[in-house]
């Protein structure tokens, strides 16, 4: 029995930052909250046309020296 796992990626295209979901044809965008509501646009990009880009942005980063 094979799972179906969705990978979820962010990226920056022409100088704005945006997440989706990687497909055959490439990332299929999305709009709202990577890890809260979100839906689909409809709209999908090539790998090619895109930075990929950490999944998150730390808030803070702490360093104990």
């Amino acid at each position: 029995m094979a799972v179906e796992t969705t990978q979820w990626l962010r990226f920056r295209n022409n100088g704005a930052t945006g997440f989706g979901t990687l497909t055959s044809s490439g990332i299929s965008l999305h709009e709202g909250e990577m890890f809260g509501r979100n839906a689909a646009t409809g709209k999908t990009l090539a790998l090619s046309e895109v930075e990929l880009l950490a999944p998150c942005v730390p808030s803070k980063i702490v360093a104990l020296v």
